[in-house]
């Protein structure tokens, strides 16, 4: 039976943290792509939380406050340039098609309409899912839109234009995640020489 104080439990720990928060910032990148209010406000509110969850993981894993900051501080970077993991996945896999504006409707209950198109296929079939562009951006019924589509029809299509191959996020992307795998580790490795002192002696002082 492993014991809660050793190495063991270490790699247990670092390795179930870094799971869970590979797939809470793949589920907010994907939240972002996926298109809609709904979607965004639950990929916001996942946001928030993984970046303060993992500092306070760290901080419980490390006996000390010192992972806080830096975590927090990695974690909200991350946080920023996730949504590259959906777009990427378009970029490499989805098809090009030029599609015709059908409709075009705003996000109900807000105030400020963040429209919705529509749109249609040469073929005439229609996309599953609508258009959202990026800050609002208009196109009236009858418009031909460049975009690429994801073949699944899991993420909402993009405009071509919308879709560039950022290298700077990228570069923020691997940095980001990589700081956050070597502060993760620094955390758990850093804690158990003091969980085994207030094992054996009682707590201390922070």
């Amino acid at each position: 039976m492993l014991r809660r104080t050793g190495w063991a439990w270490v790699a247990v720990r670092v390795v179930g943290l870094l799971g869970a928060l590979t797939a809470l910032y793949v589920a907010v990148g994907f939240g972002f792509a996926l298109g809609g209010s709904g979607w965004w406000a639950a990929a916001g509110l996942l946001g928030v939380v993984t970046p303060v969850g993992a500092a306070l993981a760290s901080m419980a894993m490390a006996e000390r406050r010192w992972p806080v900051l830096p975590v927090l501080l990695a974690g909200v970077a991350l946080l920023v340039v996730c949504p590259e993991v959906a777009h990427a996945r378009l970029r490499d896999h989805g098809a090009r098609v030029t599609v015709t504006v059908v409709e075009s409707s705003c996000e109900p209950g807000r105030a400020k309409c963040a429209p919705h198109y529509r749109v249609r296929r040469p073929d005439g079939s229609e996309l599953p899912r609508p258009l959202s562009p990026p800050g609002g951006a208009r196109h009236a019924p009858g418009d031909r839109v460049e975009v690429v589509e994801d073949p699944g029809g899991v993420l909402a299509p993009r405009r071509v234009s919308d879709l560039t191959d950022d290298a700077g996020e990228r570069h923020v992307l691997r940095w980001s995640a990589g700081a956050l795998v070597l502060l993760v580790v620094a955390a758990g490795l850093t804690g158990e020489p003091r969980r085994r002192r207030l094992v054996a002696d009682g707590p201390r002082g922070w």
